[in-house]
């Protein structure tokens, strides 16, 4: 398989396989039943990071520490798309639910979101005060992140106490220490999450949209929800 360290891994929405990104250049698509190496792709120049699949399933976006990202095709095995823009590294990509827009993070501390349907970078977000390490979409219901523990920190933009409204957001996970979330669409800040010491690595978020996890550099994996922080 591979020649280097393998960095990432996604499950293909079939459930059936899985794409792995590696440090040598290349990323892969195995079959997990047979765990035979289906698709093999050196699209880039340097380091591949980051691989996720559209929910769909037919495409699947790559990037890694050449600063470029690209989409492919995986009935044809091609590249259709290169995500271009970012000054550094990319460390974190994600699909928006409407599959035809995907988000890239940057060592460049900014987040591009991409358009399929017009082949380019159609908004840039200065996202965090250093590298941008992973992004999540994700849906929130009306009680998401009501409140947290006194014990952390925590900061909002509006300087409420509300949670967000129901929505569409996206998570940004930095080295400067934050979660940041953001609506989807006019890529405003809604809040900050800061609970870890050091560098955030990297985020997800729960089926029911209700949990965002982070982990740190600090050794420490926190789960953030409507009522409390658990460590």
């Amino acid at each position: 398989g591979h020649q280097s360290r393998v960095v990432h891994v996604d499950h293909h929405p079939s459930g059936d396989y899985l794409g792995s990104a590696s440090y040598d250049g290349s990323w892969r698509l195995w079959d997990i039943a047979t765990q035979k190496e289906l698709l093999l792709q050196e699209g880039h120049s340097r380091e591949v990071f980051a691989l996720r699949f559209q929910k769909d399933g037919a495409l699947v976006a790559s990037a890694g520490l050449d600063g470029i990202g690209r989409v492919w095709d995986l009935r044809s095995g091609r590249s259709i798309m290169e995500l271009a823009g970012h000054a550094k590294e990319i460390f974190g990509l994600d699909w928006s639910p409407n599959s035809y827009q995907l988000a890239s993070g940057s060592a460049d501390n900014t987040v591009r979101i991409f358009d399929l349907r017009k082949m380019c970078s159609v908004y840039e977000i200065p996202a965090h005060k250093s590298m941008v390490t992973d992004i999540r979409f994700f849906h929130a219901s009306d009680d998401l992140m009501a409140g947290t523990a006194a014990t952390q920190d925590q900061t909002m933009n509006d300087g409420q106490g509300s949670g967000l409204a129901n929505g569409q957001y996206m998570a940004t996970a930095s080295n400067d220490g934050l979660v940041n979330i953001w609506t989807v669409g006019d890529w405003k800040l809604q809040r900050s999450l800061a609970g870890h010491v050091g560098k955030v690595l990297s985020v997800d978020v729960s089926g029911n949209g209700n949990y965002i996890a982070s982990a740190g550099y600090d050794r420490t994996v926190k789960l953030w929800g409507p009522d409390d922080i658990l460590i």
